[in-house]
């Protein structure tokens, strides 16, 4: 994928998977850094925004790609969907623990047998490398749900 980037200046990108190996959750900080803080306190062209609350773990697909010459990739997901989850599983479970572990298990189910997973991907603006700024997952076709009809 940094081939891609470098030699051929991509900058957003559809990965499949070909198999995931993992998701790793790490904590991270409970707050915003002094950078972070700054670009939040920005003023807006449309009014004040709700405040955003930092999510303390950093949720990383580990997998294997299509290339031959693959020997694995551990991404960040930045979707911020995965955020929303979150905040919606810690509110349902009521602790940190019990929610990064109920988005862990989502994210593996995504890659189960009834879905086809894809990355949209993107770089990282400081760093030399790719975020998984999006996931898509439709229902894998079987037989003759596969077949597309006619538009005509």
């Amino acid at each position: 994928m940094s081939d891609l980037r470098d030699n051929e200046g991509l900058s957003l990108g559809i990965v499949k998977p070909r198999e995931i190996l993992d998701i790793v959750v790490a904590e991270d900080d409970d707050d915003w850094n002094e950078r972070q803080r700054a670009v939040l306190s920005q003023a807006r062209m449309f009014g004040r925004r709700k405040p955003l609350t930092k999510i303390p773990f950093k949720f990383r697909y580990s997998f294997t790609c299509h290339d031959p010459r693959c020997n694995g990739h551990r991404i960040m997901v930045e979707d911020w969907e995965i955020g929303a989850l979150y905040q919606n599983e810690l509110d349902r479970l009521g602790n940190s623990e019990s929610a990064s572990n109920s988005v862990r298990k989502k994210l593996l189910s995504f890659s189960g047998p009834n879905h086809d997973l894809h990355f949209f991907v993107g770089p990282h603006s400081v760093h030399r490398s790719w975020l998984i700024v999006g996931l898509f997952y439709p229902p894998t076709l079987r037989g003759d749900e596969a077949i597309q009809d006619s538009m005509f």
